[in-house]
């Protein structure tokens, strides 16, 4: 079966992210293909718009397929041979900078779960659009890694510290907490992939069309309804000053994220954090440079591979982190990954 399903519909390229068993999870066979019909199509005068679909009615795409990569190394141990994670990043990482700066207009539709690299491939669109059944995740910090694919670049846009708690605890969202974050553009409940398919072809102005059809989630979302908490707690300038504040706190909320926090990989949350910070108003390209830095650091050490057995593999969710506790990151350490092994990710 392949993996990517590519065909023209009138004047729509479509590209169709066919591994709905994985839930459309993306591997490096995925990445160069999109990366091909974007090629072909950015030249060919009778395509004037992409659409992004996932197959299966369950997700639009849960993120990187990461279990390779544990397989590959966690298995002897050895973190000092990256080549395989490396050409995959710098392959998804050069596929998001194309996405965002491609230059005709690009809708993906998210229907059903859109994680880590699925957002990757759906919120650079210039038209990311939910569903009701959209399910959204930065899920990194709960495996032992960092939000990565750009995702900061938006996030730091976010209003009200929505941004930080979404980087932070890995919480999982649904449609308005997506437009809550400004991390989507409509909301279409009423038109299924081909449906949409049809008006956009037909559409003079696709922005215009896409509002047509676009009503507001009626979810009830996290962030709306506890958006006074967290402007509080993820507000404050440093992690410290956020698990202080949670801890101050004896609301439900406060004591819920408190505990989720304290299951996240502490290394994670420190490069995170700061991460964040170093992100503030700097451009896409700076933003998915640093990631590409940060991810080869990440991939020398011991955390995303424990992350990735214990939630992927054994899924026990009972992960060892190194080091265990928050207390014992120093900033010495975080600071040594955003400094060590940087390249050019466009040089590669």
């Amino acid at each position: 079966m392949n993996c990517i399903l590519t065909e023209q519909r009138g004047s729509i390229g479509l590209i169709t992210l066919n591994r709905p068993k994985a839930l459309n999870a993306l591997n490096l066979e995925m990445v160069q293909l999109i990366g091909t019909a974007l090629d072909e199509w950015e030249s060919d005068e009778s395509v004037r718009a992409v659409l992004f679909v996932g197959a299966g009615d369950r997700a639009f795409c849960a993120g990187g397929d990461l279990k390779d990569f544990y397989t590959a190394k966690a298995q002897d141990n050895d973190y000092s041979d990256i080549s395989i994670p490396e050409i995959f990043f710098g392959a998804e990482y050069r596929l998001n900078h194309r996405i965002f700066n491609y230059p005709k207009p690009t809708i993906a539709f998210m229907d059903g779960v859109v994680m880590g690299g699925g957002f990757g491939i759906g919120g650079h669109c210039d038209y990311p659009i939910t569903t009701p059944k959209t399910m959204f995740s930065m899920p990194e910090t709960a495996i032992g890694f960092f939000p990565d694919i750009a995702a900061m670049y938006h996030l730091t846009r976010s209003p009200d510290a929505a941004g930080r708690y979404i980087a932070l605890t890995a919480d999982r969202l649904n449609a308005e907490d997506m437009h809550e974050a400004h991390l989507a553009t409509h909301h279409i409940a009423d038109l299924n992939a081909a449906e949409l398919m049809d008006v956009i072809d037909s559409a003079e102005d696709i922005g215009a069309a896409l509002d047509q059809y676009s009503s507001q989630p009626q979810d009830g979302g996290v962030l709306s309804a506890h958006a006074t908490e967290i402007g509080l707690y993820f507000g404050c300038e440093t992690l410290e000053g956020t698990i202080a504040e949670l801890e101050e706190s004896e609301t439900p909320f406060a004591q819920k994220t408190l505990a989720i926090l304290k299951m996240r990989a502490p290394l994670s949350l420190a490069v995170t954090a700061e991460q964040y910070g170093r992100a503030q108003g700097k451009s896409f390209d700076a933003v998915i440079q640093q990631d590409f830095t940060l991810a080869k650091n990440f991939m020398r050490a011991p955390d995303i591979y424990e992350g990735i057995r214990a939630v992927l593999i054994d899924k026990d969710h009972a992960p060892q982190w190194h080091p265990a506790k928050l207390e014992d990151v120093d900033a010495e350490q975080v600071a040594r990954y955003f400094a060590a092994h940087q390249s050019d990710l466009f040089g590669v």
